[in-house]
């Protein structure tokens, strides 16, 4: 989880600096707001880790259906974000149409996170979970 959650804050700052740089280079351009888009996925990505990765340890059977839910739930938060943001800016269609991009771009930013994060958690749950049957055959 450690590794986990350095990666995460790595891509974090990435995507802050990035944000800022747009706003030095190209200053009509900026939006507090997308410095707020990069904290928000953040929190989202890490506790969308966490839950699915927890509750995979309960029972690891569970991890479809975990990882399903979860994910039709953070989209809804995603659309709910989305229309609460551009309802709440109706005058300034430039900034929504900036908003949108740079929601999109952190919301598939951090999709490829998460899903490269997921795959290798699952394929170290494998690989421990074979060495702990291999190492209970070469007892019996």
């Amino acid at each position: 989880m450690k590794r986990y959650l350095i990666s995460l804050l790595i891509l974090t700052l990435v995507l802050a600096v990035v944000a800022l740089a747009l706003g030095a280079f190209a200053p009509g351009s900026f939006n507090v707001a997308y410095l707020i888009l990069v904290a928000y996925f953040a929190l989202v990505t890490g506790v969308q880790h966490m839950f699915v990765t927890r509750s995979t340890k309960a029972d690891p059977r569970t991890f479809v259906r975990n990882f399903f839910m979860v994910t039709l739930l953070v989209l809804a938060l995603h659309m709910i974000v989305m229309v609460v943001y551009v309802f709440s800016h109706l005058k300034d269609a430039m900034a929504n149409k900036t908003f949108a991009i740079a929601f999109l771009t952190g919301y598939f930013a951090y999709l490829v996170f998460e899903t490269v994060a997921l795959v290798m958690y699952v394929h170290r749950q494998q690989k421990e979970a074979k060495q702990a049957e291999h190492e209970l055959e070469s007892q019996e």
